[in-house]
């Protein structure tokens, strides 16, 4: 099964978005994320939109991130250099990106 990302660039940037935090609602905050990578984040009447090669909201599960990535561990495995990694600050998602939620009832 190949990803839907392998669109030969050789670069591509998938983001996961954590589901909003009890303070988060609590300041208006908002998040619209599109089919077609657009993601836009809203608090108060502050807004952020950026376009990714696919955007995964807080209600998609572990097998939809493998399946969105998975271009980057079938290049791994024929021997091509490819990373996947979480960045970002403290707070942002980076544990629920890699091992997702407990609530989602998949391993972890």
């Amino acid at each position: 099964m190949s990803s839907p990302l392998v669109r030969g660039s050789p670069v591509q940037v998938v983001v996961r978005v954590r589901p909003l935090l009890v303070h988060e609602h609590t300041q208006q905050a908002s998040l619209g994320l599109g089919e077609d990578g657009l993601v836009r984040v809203t608090q108060g009447d502050v807004s952020f939109e950026s376009r990714y090669d696919a955007a995964l909201g807080p209600s998609r599960s572990q097998r939809d991130v493998f399946d969105t990535t998975r271009g980057c561990v079938d290049s791994l495995m024929e021997g091509y250099n490819s990373s996947i990694f979480a960045y970002g600050p403290t707070g942002t998602g980076k544990t629920h990106t890699m091992l997702g939620s407990r609530v989602e009832g998949e391993p972890s």
